[in-house]
């Protein structure tokens, strides 16, 4: 029982001072500042920060996310975990590579994921090589439309099963994969 904790357009919340947790037990809903320490992987309340949720997390306003510490690529925390999660932020202040995943890895959590782009293309339609509107690019974590086509200085190019592209241009790539039937 309780009442549903709203974190105002001028509020602040922050679960510890150093990493720590916090729960609420009907619902949550925060249309201000939400401050985030991530300082590893390992624990939460230790490691990193998270909030825990019973019934909905409801999400808007500003996450702000502090780093404290070298990450690798595909590190990630939950740092909200709820029943359901409703809305998403509406700014997100992350270092670079560090992006922000709704009801991932499952429903009703909110992940903080680290992920190196690669490089690596693959194609989602069969066309034209220079049309970026075929492929989608693998930006550390998972593959994301692109605007651009693969050129020479990208990584593994791959063409996939029942995809075929065409080349009319005189241009240099390296790295193609032609699955079977691609």
């Amino acid at each position: 029982t309780g009442t549903l904790f709203s974190n105002g357009s001028s509020g602040h919340v922050s679960p510890g001072n150093s990493p720590g947790c916090q729960t609420y037990s009907n619902g949550f809903t925060s249309i201000g500042s939400l401050d985030i320490e991530v300082n590893g992987t390992a624990t939460a309340c230790t490691d990193y920060d998270k909030i825990t949720v019973v019934g909905t997390a409801t999400l808007g306003g500003t996450l702000n996310a502090t780093i404290g510490y070298s990450p690798t690529g595909g590190d990630q925390v939950t740092i909200i975990d709820a029943s359901v999660i409703s809305g998403t932020f509406s700014t997100v202040n992350a270092p670079a590579n560090w992006s922000v995943a709704y009801n991932y890895p499952t429903t009703g959590k909110v992940t903080l994921r680290y992920c190196i782009p690669s490089g690596d293309f693959r194609t989602i339609a069969s066309g034209d090589w220079s049309n970026s509107a075929n492929w989608e690019k693998y930006n550390g974590c998972s593959w994301v439309p692109t605007v651009v086509a693969p050129t020479l200085s990208d990584n593994t190019i791959t063409i996939r099963n029942g995809h075929t592209i065409h080349q009319d241009l005189n241009q240099e790539i390296d790295q193609v994969v032609i699955e079977a039937g691609g």
